[in-house]
């Protein structure tokens, strides 16, 4: 990667992103010239088409730079060179976007109406109420301007990443022991209510002050 750059970066899969949202990275690098774009070559054949929209959109191609696929001990250390991660608001990143928090990269996301839309506020809800607010927007607009803010003012950044690592440190997202333990009580009241011969019904769970998570027994 070249040095002295604002990295942003999208290793979704290509497929998920749609003209428009195609069309808003263009204008952010457009907006801030100093920056490339890293996205992940996936699927392969379709590199060459992208450099083309790239070209056809007034952008040198060589701001677009494209990730292999690696191990993923190579793919953590790789997210962890980027600043900012770019969903894409119609099918956002799951475990891409899991990974990407864990390595400390702000993700900036659009949610809309469908469920898979909405993966990565609900993953930032978890990091703190001020890092989802600056991450988790309402429009395309919002979504080109918040990113060109963050990429030109780095003390805004670094507060924000700092929040973020901070976040991830303590959110109940990373906490797979209290994960597992919340599971395992969830199958236990389950079997209870069956052997009960009692009917299906919503269990939520949380004894130490959190609602982390709601079942549904259907055994």
């Amino acid at each position: 990667l070249p040095e002295e750059v604002f990295v942003f970066c999208s290793f979704n899969t290509l497929y998920k992103a749609d003209p428009e949202t195609f069309g808003t990275w263009m204008a952010i690098l457009r907006r801030v010239p100093n920056s490339i774009l890293w996205i992940a070559a996936s699927p392969a054949e379709a590199a060459d088409y992208i450099l083309r929209e790239v070209a056809a959109a007034g952008i040198n191609p060589a701001r677009l730079h494209l990730l292999p696929w690696l191990d993923d001990d190579e793919h953590l250390r790789a997210k962890g060179l980027c600043q900012l991660f770019l969903d894409s608001p119609n099918y956002n990143a799951h475990v891409t976007g899991t990974d990407a928090l864990w390595v400390g990269i702000p993700i900036l996301t659009l949610p809309v109406a469908k469920m898979g839309s909405r993966v990565a506020a609900s993953l930032l809800s978890t990091l703190g109420s001020h890092v989802a607010a600056e991450l988790v927007v309402r429009s395309y607009l919002e979504y080109e301007d918040r990113a060109v803010s963050l990429a030109l003012n780095m003390t805004r950044w670094e507060l924000l990443r700092a929040e973020l690592v901070d976040g991830v440190v303590h959110s109940p997202l990373f906490d797979m022991e209290h994960y597992v333990r919340l599971l395992e009580r969830a199958y236990d009241t389950m079997w209870e209510i069956f052997a009960a011969g009692l009917p299906p019904r919503h269990i939520k769970l949380g004894s130490e002050g959190t609602n982390m998570c709601r079942a549904k027994s259907s055994v």
